[in-house]
């Protein structure tokens, strides 16, 4: 029988049986069965094995060589077995195999988490709270977090340097998410403190922190979507989307705030209730919305200029020229200066109708009442 892998296949035919003994081995198989199929651990490496014509033929499990295979407890049993009491925590190219009720190295109660990538592991600082139902995927994701529970951080060094600090006395870090390189990464000396939170860009929410000596924690409930999106937040219940979304002027302890597009920004480092619509469209007050930068010259209420607009009262500023002539069945309100139609103060009106535009004055300043 040719000895090419190919063929093993072929020559043992409807032969294939399942492994006797349940389980992966260690090291090559001896004796055995025609069509019998094993899996074992030959010199550290998986490989699989298959009997045919009274010989054992075999083919790697893996493409690159990989670094170690080990228990650190004997929670997994000797044949490295996977079950509902172990975890597995995957670094570069090792897979170490941690016993016991999906613990990480170092914790002493159960927290079934999972960690996928180099040092994505958490490490335990004057911990009170045991890490619990974590996932970190990526270079370094949860590395070095502290009082972490019910997380979920992906990308390299995604929550990196998150939770609580040994000089803090307030809540642990839970229900976060952070999708990105760097999303939601605080800075290795403050262990920055957030919760219930969603960052999904690089560098989303990166460096975002509770505000110093705060009595509670303030950063929560914040959305951040976007490169550099709501970096730097220490506030609660924000909005930012849209590349550096409220990062030019730092948006810091502001809270209450939507920030929708590219750039777009607060007037303060603590607005609150402010909305801000477009590309690098700017906030003017608190309590205020904003639709657009300096560049946009109209707003329509609907694609067909029909929708009806309620409101207490309209502020207008007065014009240096007369507006754009309306159109036909059009007409346009205006407070002039004196320099165009109608004098300084006066509040004018123009249509069109018939092909004829006309115009007059809505409100004469000079013969108004004082205020």
């Amino acid at each position: 029988m040719a000895s090419s892998r190919g063929k093993v296949v072929r020559g043992a035919g409807g032969l294939f049986k399942r492994n006797v003994s349940l389980g992966i081995s260690i090291g090559p198989p001896h004796g055995g069965e025609e069509g019998e199929i094993r899996l074992s651990i030959v010199n550290k490496q998986p490989r699989l094995y298959a009997r045919a014509g009274n010989r054992w033929y075999n083919t790697p499990l893996y493409i690159a060589p990989i670094a170690s295979i080990f228990e650190e407890s004997s929670g997994l049993g000797t044949n490295l077995e996977l079950n509902k009491d172990s975890s597995l925590t995957l670094q570069a190219n090792r897979i170490i195999c941690a016993g016991g009720v999906g613990r990480f190295k170092g914790e002493s109660s159960p927290n079934r988490s999972i960690a996928i990538g180099d040092k994505s592991v958490m490490s335990n600082i004057n911990s009170t709270v045991p890490h619990v139902d974590n996932i970190g995927i990526g270079a370094s994701a949860l590395e070095k977090g502290t009082e972490m529970q019910f997380n979920v951080a992906i990308g390299s060094a995604a929550m990196q340097n998150i939770g609580l600090h040994v000089d803090d006395t307030y809540a642990d870090c839970y229900r976060n998410v952070a999708i990105g390189y760097a999303a939601l990464q605080g800075n290795s000396s403050g262990r920055p403190q957030v919760k219930e939170s969603v960052a999904i860009g690089t560098y989303a929410m990166v460096n975002a922190d509770t505000i110093s000596d705060a009595a509670t924690m303030t950063c929560k409930w914040n959305v951040a979507m976007g490169y550099l999106a709501g970096a730097a937040l220490e506030g609660s219940s924000n909005t930012c989307i849209g590349k550096q979304s409220g990062y030019s002027t730092l948006l810091a302890n502001g809270s209450y705030n939507t920030l929708l597009g590219a750039s777009t920004k607060t007037s303060a480092v603590d607005s609150a209730n402010q909305i801000v619509i477009g590309y690098n469209a700017a906030g003017v007050a608190d309590n205020t919305a904003v639709i657009g930068n300096d560049d946009i010259t109209k707003v329509y209420m609907s694609e067909d200029q029909g929708a009806a607009a309620w409101l207490e009262h309209i502020n207008m500023l007065e014009r240096s020229s007369d507006p754009t002539e309306p159109t036909e069945g059009h007409a346009v309100v205006w407070m002039s200066n004196g320099s165009g139609k109608g004098d300084d103060g006066d509040v004018m009106i123009a249509s069109q109708a018939g092909g004829a535009t006309k115009y007059g004055t809505l409100f004469d300043h000079s013969g108004g009442s004082s205020w």
